[in-house]
C-alpha cells in the first residue's frame, strides 16, 4: 500500500465534504502507484485541537486547513483576514487561519513528539496550508518571510502542486515508520480507514529507523508480568497501548554560555546539553524572557541553574528568586541548588523557617527559593516591619531574575491572586531602585502558554522552548485500560504483593477521603511494616509531611496513593508503575501523571494502568474508543482579573495602610503610583488611587476591617475561604491536617469518622469562631467510616448584577450571582466487623448517643453561577438528574476541576430578569467563595449547544445511567432532546447584556474624542490606554490631547471615541488585555 486515508469523524460543513473528496481524488492520482507510504488523516484532534486534515509524506508533515471562500484574499499573521468586499474570514475560535493553522502545527508537533518521536524527523519542520474551496488569489505581504517558509496559501486549483512542492530535508520517515503510525494514533481500527491502495509498496530509499530508541529488550517485562497479574486477578484488559521511547540528542561545548556556566556543564552532564536546554540558555543569556514547555524530566532545572550562574557572572551582587507552586518541591530544589551550584550560596524561604534564619538568607544568598505564598506574606508582606524592611529592599533592588515553576498551576483563585503578586513584585522592585527582573517560565502543555506566562509575570515578551525542541529521552510505555474488577485497593495490594521489590507505584485519585482509604487498606492488607503506602495530600501536618517527603525521595516506599498534589515535579526517580482511576479532563493533568513513571530509564520499561470510572464522560469516551486519547485537551489556565472581591483585597495588600507600596515608596506617593500603574489593570489603579485620597467603597472597608493590620495572612492566595484546624482531643499539639470549609462538609463534620493519615477519628466538635475541629480516638476493633446526608438550596440572588441573559427560543440561560446553602441534618455510619459482614446505620442530629446537639450543621455561601429555565424544566422530569448530566457534559469538555464546580435544581422565589417566580431552574454555579464565574463559559453558544448535543449522545446511546448511577425517565430524556432542538434551531437573542465591540482603538492610536455629542465637537488625541470592564462589559479610554499634552482625560465612553480611517490601529480583547492587531481603521 502507498496511500492510506482514515477519516476520524464526519465533517459538519458542505465544503469540508466537498474539499475532502477532491483531495482524496488528487492524493490518489499522485500516489497510488508510488513507491513510498502517504498517509491522510482526516478530521482527527489532537490535544484537544480539531485539524480537517494532516497529511504526511516520508519527507513533508502538512497541516491543511479548509475553508470556503473566494477572491482576493488578504492575508496577515495578526489581523483579520478579507476579501476584497469587507468580508472577514474567520479561523475558528476567533482566530485568523494563520493563528489556527499555527496552533493546529503546534497540536501536530506535541502529540507526534510525545506518541511517535524519531531521531530522523525534525518536527519543528512542519507546514502548514490554509486551501480554499473557490479560486482565490492571494496578498500575504502581511505575513513575514520567516512564517512564509513553513505556511502556504493556495485553493483546490492549486493543492496537488502544493502537495508535490512541500518537503524538507529535516524530515526522514521510512517506510516502516508510517506503516507504524496510525497504529500508534489508534487510527488504524476498520471504521476510520476510507481508502488503502493495492499496490505493493516498495523497499524505501529513506534510511530504515523501525525502532524509537536504541534499546534492548529486557527479559521478564514488567508489563508480562503485570498482565498476568491483571489477568489472574480477574481485571479485564480492555484495551493496551504502547507509547513510544525515544533517545537523546545531545549539544556539546557551552563556551558560548560564560566561564561559569561551562564549569556548571563540566561537572555535572560531562560537557553537553539535550540541544533544548542549551538553546534556552541561550536565550536567557541574550536577556530573553523564556516560557520551557518541553516534557516532564527534560533537564528544565538544570536551565534554572545555568541562568542563574549567567545572571550572576554578569553581576555578582544579583538576586535570584525561584518560585515552586508547593512547598515539598522549594525544600527538595533548594537541596539541588546548593548541590550543583557549589560556589554560589543558597537558601529556603517558606513557613519552616524562623525569622533570624531569613533575616540571614536575605544579606547572604544570591538564590533563594519560595513558594508564591511566602513572596506574598513574607518578600511583601514584612515591608512594614522595621526588623526586615531595610533587608527587604535591599534584596528587591538587587532582583534580577524571577523563574516561576510549573506555571501551568497558576490557574483559578492561585493564578489570579498570583497574577497580582508578580505585578505587585515587579512595582516594589522597581520602586526600590532596581530594574524589572527578567523572567522564566516553566510549563506542562497548555493552551497558549506564552500568553499565560505574560498574563502571569506582567511581562508582555516571552521566547517560547517548546515540544518541538525537546531532545530528552523518555522509556517505552505500556498503557493497560482495564475494568473496574475487584476495586483499587484491592488492584493496589495484588500488585504490591506479586511484584518484586524494585518496583514502586504511584496512584492518582481525585477525593482527598479516598486517597486516604485506598492506602490504609492496601497497607493493611499486606501487613507492611516500614517500607509501606503512603497517602500523600495538601493539608497534611509539618511533620507528617517532612516524614512522606522523605520517604518517598529516599525510596523507602512501595507506593504512594495521592490526589493531583504530585503531579508536579518532586522528584521520586524509583517510580516505575502509574494507577489512574479515570482520565482526568485534560492532556496537561494525564501527561503530567503519567510522566512521573519511569523518569530518565530509556532502556528499562513503564507501565500505566487505567481503571475504569463509570462515572466520568472522558474515561467512557476513551475506553470505548482509545483514539480519544490523542484528543484530550490541554488545561485552560483561566484567570479572573476582574472579580470585584480579589481586586479590592490585592489593592489592600499593595495600598493598604502602611503596607508594601507606602513601605517602598516614600512620602510621594502619588508620583511614585505613576511609575508602576502601567503593571496593573485599570480597575486595581482606580481603587488605588481612590484609597491614596482616602476614598473608600463599601467592599474595600469590608475586607480591610477582616484583614485588620495583617491582611497577607487573613487573605491567602489559594482561596477566599478560611482555613479549619483539625486537633487531637486535649492535646493541640497534635495537629491533624488543615481542611477548607469544602473539605470540612465533606470530611469532617460533626461526628464524621475522619482518617487523617492511617487512623480513623471521630469529630466531636467543630468551632465555626475558632475554625477548629476536634478529634477523638474510635473504641473498639470495627472499621467505621460515615457519609453525611447533606441537602443544598440554591438561590438567585435578585440584588446581584445580572452578568448576562440570552434565550434561544423558550430556552434561557441567565449568569448572575447566587446563594449556596447547604445543610447537613445527620449522616449515615457503616461498620465493617472482623467477620465481613457490614452494618448501616442512619444517625439524625441531634444524636442522644452523640455529641452534635443541633438539628443540622449548616453553611452559606455567595458565588456566581448560571441558570437555565425552559417550560419543560418541571417537576415532572429528573431535575437534579438533568443539572448532573449538564454538569458531567461541560467538565469533559473545559478541563475545569472538578472541585471547582457544582450543580444544583430549584425554583425561583422571586422574579429575576424577566423569568417569573416559582419558575423552575438548573444551575452550574462556581463552588468557590465570591465566585471567580467560571461557569460564565457556558454563556458561549457554542459551548451550550455542545454540552447538550454531548447529553443527547449519551441518552441517545443509553449512556446516561453509567454516568449517573440511575437511569433517566423517558419525560427528562424528551425535554433534553427539545432543548437541544431550541438550541440549534434558534438564534441565541441577548436579553441582559450589552454587546462587545470586537475591536476598539487600540493603544498609542490618534483618535477622535468627541467633547459633545450635540455639536459634534471632537479634539484629536493619543490613546493612553484602553481596558475592559468584564463586571459592566464595556471599554473604557484613557486619552491625551495631541495639541496639548498636559490634558489627559480618564474613564472616556467607548462611544466617544472616533477611529480616524488610515490613521487610527485596531484594538481586539485578548485574554486579560486589549492587544493592538497592526490592522488600521
Amino acid at each position: 500500500m502507498s496511500l492510506r486515508i482514515f477519516k476520524l469523524e464526519e465533517y459538519d460543513h458542505t465544503h469540508e465534504r466537498e474539499q475532502f473528496r477532491k483531495l482524496c481524488s488528487i492524493l490518489k492520482d499522485l500516489y497510488d502507484k508510488s513507491a513510498e507510504m502517504h498517509l491522510l488523516f482526516a478530521n482527527i484532534n489532537f490535544n484537544g485541537v480539531p485539524l480537517d486534515a494532516l497529511l504526511i509524506k516520508p519527507d513533508a508533515i502538512t497541516v491543511l486547513e479548509f475553508k470556503n471562500y473566494s477572491g482576493n484574499v488578504i492575508a496577515a499573521e495578526n489581523g483579520d483576514w478579507k476579501l476584497d468586499d469587507g468580508t472577514i474570514i474567520k479561523g475558528g475560535m476567533g482566530k485568523n487561519p494563520f493563528t489556527q493553522t499555527k496552533n493546529n502545527k503546534f497540536a501536530v508537533i506535541t502529540t507526534l513528539n510525545t506518541w511517535f518521536p524519531n531521531a530522523q524527523v525534525n518536527l519543528g519542520h512542519t507546514s502548514g496550508v490554509v486551501v480554499f474551496n473557490q479560486p482565490v488569489t492571494v496578498d500575504d505581504h502581511l505575513i513575514s518571510p520567516k512564517s512564509k517558509s513553513w505556511f502556504h496559501i493556495c485553493d483546490m486549483d492549486h493543492i496537488s502542486d502544493k502537495i508535490s512542492d512541500i518537503t524538507s530535508p529535516a524530515i526522514h520517515y521510512s517506510g516502516a515508520d508510517l506503516d507504524k503510525l496510525p497504529k500508534i494514533l489508534n487510527c488504524d481500527d476498520p471504521k476510520y480507514i476510507v481508502y488503502e491502495s493495492s499496490g505493493a509498496l516498495q523497499a524505501s530509499t529513506i534510511p530504515q529507523n523501525t525502532a524509537p530508541i536504541p534499546t534492548t529488550t529486557p527479559k521478564n517485562k514488567l508489563s508480562d508480568k503485570i498482565r498476568n497479574i491483571l489477568s489472574n486477578n480477574g481485571y479485564m484488559i480492555i484495551h493496551e497501548i504502547e507509547k513510544p521511547g525515544k533517545a537523546a540528542s545531545y549539544h556539546i561545548g557551552v563556551k558560548d554560555l560564560g566561564q561559569r556556566v561551562e564549569e556548571y556543564v563540566n561537572t555535572n552532564y560531562q560537557g553537553k546539553l539535550y540541544e533544548h536546554q542549551y538553546a534556552a540558555a541561550k536565550l536567557v543569556y541574550e536577556n530573553k524572557n523564556v516560557c520551557i514547555t518541553t516534557s516532564t524530566s527534560s533537564g528544565k532545572t538544570a536551565i534554572f541553574h545555568m541562568s542563574a550562574l549567567e545572571i550572576l557572572e554578569k553581576d555578582p551582587d544579583a538576586r535570584v528568586i525561584a518560585v515552586y507552586p508547593m512547598r515539598a518541591l522549594g525544600s527538595q530544589q533548594v537541596d539541588s541548588w546548593q548541590n550543583k551550584l557549589k560556589n554560589v550560596k543558597c537558601g529556603r524561604i517558606d513557613g519552616t523557617i524562623d525569622s533570624s534564619e531569613r533575616l540571614r538568607i536575605l544579606k547572604e544568598c544570591s538564590v533563594v527559593t519560595f513558594t508564591p505564598d511566602t513572596i506574598h506574606t513574607f518578600l511583601l508582606g514584612k515591608l512594614k516591619d522595621n526588623k526586615f524592611a531595610d533587608a527587604l529592599k535591599s534584596f528587591l533592588s538587587n532582583l534580577k531574575l524571577v523563574i516561576i515553576d510549573e506555571v501551568h498551576l497558576y490557574r483559578g483563585m492561585l493564578g489570579s491572586n498570583s497574577a497580582y503578586l508578580f505585578r505587585r513584585l515587579n512595582s516594589c522592585v522597581k520602586l526600590a531602585g532596581g530594574k524589572l527582573p527578567q523572567y522564566i517560565t516553566a510549563s506542562a502543555t497548555i493552551n497558549d502558554p506564552v500568553q499565560h506566562s505574560s498574563d502571569i509575570s506582567g511581562i508582555d515578551t516571552f521566547e517560547i522552548v517548546g515540544p518541538n525542541m525537546d531532545t530528552s529521552p523518555s522509556c517505552p510505555t505500556k498503557i493497560f485500560l482495564i475494568g473496574l474488577g475487584k476495586g483499587l485497593s484491592n488492584l493496589l495490594t495484588e500488585l504490591t504483593g506479586n511484584l518484586s521489590n524494585d518496583c514502586r507505584t504511584i496512584t492518582f485519585i481525585d477525593s482527598r477521603k479516598d486517597v486516604t482509604e485506598v492506602a490504609a487498606e492496601a497497607e493493611k492488607a499486606l501487613n507492611l511494616q516500614q517500607i509501606g503506602i503512603y497517602p500523600f495530600k495538601s493539608g497534611l501536618e509539618r511533620d507528617d509531611y517532612n516524614n512522606i517527603l522523605s520517604a518517598l525521595t529516599e525510596n523507602k516506599f512501595r507506593g504512594v496513593v495521592s490526589t493531583s498534589s504530585l503531579e508536579v515535579g518532586i522528584d521520586i526517580g524509583a517510580l516505575n508503575i502509574a494507577i489512574l482511576k479515570g482520565i482526568p479532563n485534560s492532556s496537561t493533568s494525564f501527561y503530567q501523571r503519567i510522566g512521573r513513571v519511569g523518569r530518565g530509564n530509556a532502556n528499562d520499561e513503564a507501565v500505566v494502568i487505567i481503571m475504569d470510572n463509570p462515572n466520568s464522560i472522558v474515561t467512557k469516551r476513551l475506553f470505548n474508543d482509545p483514539q480519544k486519547l490523542l484528543s484530550l485537551p490541554p488545561e485552560e489556565p483561566a484567570l479572573y482579573l476582574d472579580n470585584e472581591n480579589l481586586v479590592n483585597i490585592q489593592a489592600l495588600h499593595f495600598v493598604g495602610e502602611g503596607l508594601e507600596f507606602q513601605s517602598v515608596a516614600g512620602n510621594n506617593h502619588i508620583q511614585a503610583f505613576n511609575k508602576i500603574e502601567q503593571f496593573f489593570p485599570q480597575k486595581f489603579n482606580e481603587i488605588c488611587r481612590d484609597v491614596m485620597n482616602n476614598q473608600y467603597s463599601t467592599e474595600y472597608q469590608q475586607f480591610s476591617e477582616l484583614g485588620g493590620s495583617d491582611p497577607e495572612n487573613a487573605f491567602t492566595l489559594r482561596q477566599f475561604d478560611v482555613q479549619y484546624k483539625a486537633y487531637e482531643n486535649n492535646d493541640p499539639d497534635q495537629g491533624r491536617g488543615d481542611l477548607s470549609m469544602q473539605n470540612v462538609l465533606r470530611e469532617a463534620y460533626p461526628e464524621a469518622v475522619y482518617i487523617y493519615l492511617r487512623e480513623p477519628r471521630r469529630v466531636i466538635r467543630v468551632d465555626k469562631i475558632r475554625h477548629e475541629i476536634i478529634l477523638d480516638k474510635i473504641r473498639g476493633n470495627q472499621s467505621v467510616s460515615t457519609k453525611p446526608r447533606t441537602s443544598v438550596l440554591v438561590t438567585p440572588q435578585k440584588a446581584s448584577k445580572i452578568h448576562g441573559h440570552i434565550s434561544f427560543g423558550d430556552f434561557h440561560i441567565m449568569n448572575l450571582g447566587l446563594s449556596e446553602f447547604t445543610q447537613i441534618k445527620g449522616y449515615k455510619e457503616y461498620v465493617r466487623y472482623a467477620n465481613g459482614n457490614v452494618s448501616e446505620n442512619i444517625i439524625d442530629y441531634p444524636n442522644p448517643n452523640g455529641h452534635y446537639r443541633l438539628n443540622a450543621f449548616t453553611h452559606k455561601m455567595f458565588t456566581k453561577g448560571v441558570i437555565i429555565t425552559h417550560p419543560l424544566i418541571t417537576s415532572k422530569i429528573q431535575r437534579s438528574l438533568l443539572a448532573a448530566l449538564l454538569y458531567e457534559t461541560f467538565l469533559s469538555d473545559s478541563a475545569f476541576e472538578r472541585s471547582d464546580i457544582e450543580y444544583c435544581s430549584g425554583v425561583l422565589n422571586t422574579d429575576i430578569g424577566g423569568i417569573k417566580s416559582n419558575t423552575s431552574f438548573i444551575t452550574i454555579y462556581d463552588k468557590i467563595i465570591g465566585g471567580l464565574n467560571i461557569t460564565s463559559r457556558l454563556m458561549n453558544p457554542k459551548e451550550l449547544r455542545n454540552g447538550f448535543r454531548m447529553m443527547v449522545d449519551l441518552i441517545d446511546n443509553g449512556l446516561e445511567q453509567d454516568i449517573l448511577g440511575v437511569a433517566l425517565n423517558q419525560q427528562t430524556k424528551d425535554a433534553i432532546h427539545v432543548m437541544y432542538d431550541d438550541l440549534i434551531n434558534n438564534n441565541s437573542v441577548n436579553l441582559g447584556d450589552a454587546k462587545v465591540s470586537e475591536f476598539v482603538v487600540a493603544r498609542g492610536s490618534k483618535a477622535l474624542y468627541l467633547i459633545d455629542k450635540d455639536s459634534n465637537l471632537t479634539e484629536e488625541v493619543i490613546v493612553d490606554d484602553v481596558v475592559f470592564d468584564n463586571i459592566k462589559k464595556e471599554f473604557k479610554y484613557y486619552v491625551t490631547y495631541v495639541n496639548d499634552s498636559s490634558v489627559s482625560v480618564d474613564d472616556v465612553e467607548e462611544g466617544s471615541i472616533i477611529a480616524i480611517s488610515g490613521v487610527s490601529y485596531k484594538g481586539k480583547l485578548r485574554g486579560v488585555r486589549v492587544i493592538n492587531t497592526n490592522d488600521l481603521w
